[in-house]
């Protein structure tokens, strides 16, 4: 975090022979070639990344059908909101009757809306594509763009930090179905106009600035949200308890603040209310799943879905492909214990290294596991997870905020170790570094002075006659090879998804939904079975669905916990039924009980049809709802169909 951001302001003071003026920054030299070539080499790594669903139409990602499903979805959804005027927050186009509460799953609205035309004109799988690729370029390009403007004056540092923050194995892994936890984009704008809040006379402007940032990524993912403020807070305040003489700006900054929560307050408000008191809206995660945590041998793991990575070895020691957090590798690691000790004296990097320290500890869960083996030991997180908003978090991903902070760090290193090689004066002359506090008042109007030159943290580097200019650049070169190369990511694995039936793709469906009525799938739709939710995405969400994929209240009576989220509506007799022989492949026995539940809810579900595609176990399933009803279904448009209508009436 520059220098310049966080160091008083005042009449600039002349140079004299313990303050050298600093040379001024390079960034502009060959600037606009080395930023077209910073960001090919990010096109060109997002599309290694996601080659697979562009090479291969009609494929999905392997490990996590379920979430691209879900949101695909949600860009049909952003899509209705703009075509339709839908109401952007609840939705009754899934989980018929009871409806979707759109706040309390993640809405993507931030990107859906802008999306839409994307998605009207190409369908919501290319949509899904087109998300998860620009998510990744443009949190590279943000990252690059605000480090190489106004964080480090080396484009060659500002790469690789950028690299890192959108391209670690974190990252890499969530790819894998999450591109709202992907697309990081706003992180970097908010931690930029985070800093300008202490600008004097600037602060109303900087302060709606900052507000609305804040906002969209609310719309995006409340989750980055709250870890890029408990982060920002941490840092901001070891550099204030580190340098008193930055609280005189303590008012401008606090007014500016103060105007960017009241934006977001006004913006967000209601859509939060939405959230927590609407519909369909839950009290935080079950308990199940706020235990998992990062297991503490997965940071020095090299990560499954990487150059020196296994992926059984790495499955081992995460929940699923898409929560490998932690994953940095054992080089990796140490290059980031030493750049920490090697920049010590900089607040900033003080700052990074307790943030960073305390998301480890929380990714834990509420205990320290190790190589897949619960050790017993209590972690932060036992007493943080029943503290509301904490509640909805799940541990493990507290490890992705350690994602921007190496690579804020290992951008500060190498534009540290490029000081060096160009042989700076400041950096080299130990009567800079005595003479520290004067050298910062200096530079304070180069408003795009680099922290990596912290001038407030001058290491502890003894003055090496003849600096070798090229050992410098091979060492940094080399260092960074043997931490980053290991876990160099490869390509998004893929596969082909099933095609949706000419049932609903010729429009059959809608004679047997009209008048409020839901189409059941069978099984029920769910994780483990998703295609219903791409069916009615590619209709535009004129296909209402019974169940569903989602975030959804816990509502039977006298459960230990409460009204927390369930993933689907609360299972009811039908819905078991079908998952029982989905699962294994069995009819359990059928008698009058399980055919009166069945009618109660089919009609609890409003439904009109009930359709079984093509699938694992379709016999058994067939046999299953032949047997509750009594009703031989007819083939069409290549799936199974039960006209329930006339059942439900009588």
């Amino acid at each position: 975090m520059t220098t310049s951001h966080l160091r008083a302001t005042g009449p600039p003071k002349e140079p004299t022979p313990e303050t050298p003026t600093p040379t001024p920054p390079h960034r502009f030299r060959r600037g606009p070639l080395a930023d077209v070539a910073a960001l090919l080499s990010y096109f060109g790594l997002t599309v290694w990344i996601t080659a697979g669903l562009w090479l291969r139409p009609g494929s999905g990602v392997r490990e996590n059908e379920a979430d691209q499903a879900f949101f695909e979805w949600m860009l049909a959804h952003g899509a209705r909101v703009v075509s339709r005027g839908d109401y952007p927050f609840w939705s009754d186009r899934m989980n018929v009757p009871d409806g979707l509460n759109i706040m309390a799953n993640t809405s993507v609205l931030g990107v859906s809306v802008p999306l839409a035309p994307v998605t009207l004109l190409c369908g919501p799988r290319i949509a899904f594509n087109v998300f998860l690729t620009l998510a990744l370029l443009a949190t590279a390009t943000t990252w690059y763009l605000v480090l190489s403007r106004h964080l480090v004056r080396h484009r060659g540092a500002a790469w690789v930090g950028a690299l890192f923050c959108a391209y670690a194995p974190a990252m890499v892994s969530h790819a894998n179905g999450h591109p709202n936890i992907v697309g990081q984009f706003m992180v970097p704008l908010i931690v930029w106009r985070v800093l300008r809040l202490r600008e004097p006379g600037r602060w109303p402007r900087n302060g709606l600035l900052l507000g609305l940032l804040i906002v969209w990524q609310g719309l995006i993912n409340l989750e980055i949200l709250l870890m890029t403020a408990v982060g920002l807070g941490v840092v901001l305040a070891v550099v204030v308890a580190r340098r008193p003489e930055l609280r005189y700006a303590a008012g401008t900054f606090l007014a500016g603040l103060g105007l960017a929560a009241g934006v977001a307050l006004i913006l967000l408000g209601y859509p939060l209310y939405v959230q927590l008191f609407g519909p369909q809206s839950y009290s935080g995660l079950p308990r199940s799943i706020r235990a998992y945590g990062a297991d503490l041998a997965s940071y020095v793991t090299f990560p499954g879905q990487s150059l020196a990575g296994d992926r059984s070895t790495a499955a081992r020691l995460a929940q699923n492909a898409s929560e490998q957090n932690a994953y940095l590798g054992w080089p990796l690691v140490v290059l980031v214990v030493a750049l920490v000790w090697w920049l010590r004296r900089s607040a900033v990097v003080l700052g990074l290294a307790a943030a960073g320290l305390l998301f480890a500890v929380m990714s834990l869960g509420p205990r320290i596991h190790w190589r897949g083996r619960d050790t017993g030991i209590p972690s932060v997180w036992a007493v943080l997870e029943d503290v509301p908003l904490l509640d909805s978090a799940v541990p493990t991903r507290w490890a992705l905020a350690i994602v921007p902070i190496i690579g804020l760090l290992l951008a500060l290193g190498c534009a540290r170790a490029a000081e060096l090689a160009r042989g700076h004066p400041a950096a080299a002359d130990p009567v800079a570094r005595v003479s520290d506090a004067r050298v910062s008042d200096a530079r304070v109007n180069d408003a795009r002075v680099n922290d990596a030159r912290v001038n407030d943290a001058r290491v502890n580097d003894a003055h090496v006659p003849g600096h070798d200019r090229t050992g410098v650049r091979f060492a940094t070169g080399t260092v960074l090879v043997m931490a980053l190369l290991p876990i160099t990511p490869l390509p998004v694995p893929v596969e082909r998804l099933p095609p949706t039936p000419a049932f609903v793709t010729a429009g059959t469906w809608r004679q047997y939904v009209a008048g409020g009525r839901s189409l059941v799938a069978l099984p029920l739709p769910a994780s483990t079975y998703p295609d219903p939710l791409r069916w009615s995405a590619e209709t535009g969400l004129d296909l209402p669905l019974a169940r569903g994929y989602f975030l959804g209240p816990d509502t039977r009576p006298g459960r230990p916990e409460g009204r927390v989220a369930l993933f689907s509506a609360p299972p009811t007799p039908t819905s078991r039924f079908f998952d029982a022989i989905a699962r294994t492949g069995t009819v359990p026995r059928v008698d009058q009980r399980r055919r009166t539940e069945a009618l109660t809810d089919l009609r609890s579900w409003r439904a009109g049809v009930v359709v079984l595609a093509p699938q694992r176990r379709a016999d058994a399933l067939r046999a299953g709802m032949v047997a509750l009803t009594g009703i031989e279904p007819t083939l069409t448009g290549g799936v199974w169909i039960w006209d329930v209508r006339p059942l439900l009436t009588t």
